[in-house]
């Protein structure tokens, strides 16, 4: 990923509903499982799975709004 790419991905996660950045955080930085991530954050395991699921479609969908404008 370049530079320009990953500094998009932070800036997109840095503005992101505060639950949802954390359940990406402890998901994906820390290891954390569902569950442990629903207790920790107290919201079902249902809830932690769709703020995953929906932080990585926004970086993604932002990286690639990103790549189509790019120049190849």
């Amino acid at each position: 990923m370049d530079a320009q790419l990953l500094a998009l991905a932070e800036e997109v996660i840095a503005a992101m509903a505060p639950r949802r950045r954390e359940a990406l955080r402890l998901h994906r930085f820390e290891g954390l499982t569902y569950d442990e991530i629903a207790s920790r954050l107290s919201v079902s395991r249902s809830t932690v799975k769709s703020d995953i699921a929906d932080a990585i479609a926004e970086i993604a969908e932002n990286l690639s709004g990103t790549a189509k404008r790019s120049p190849a």
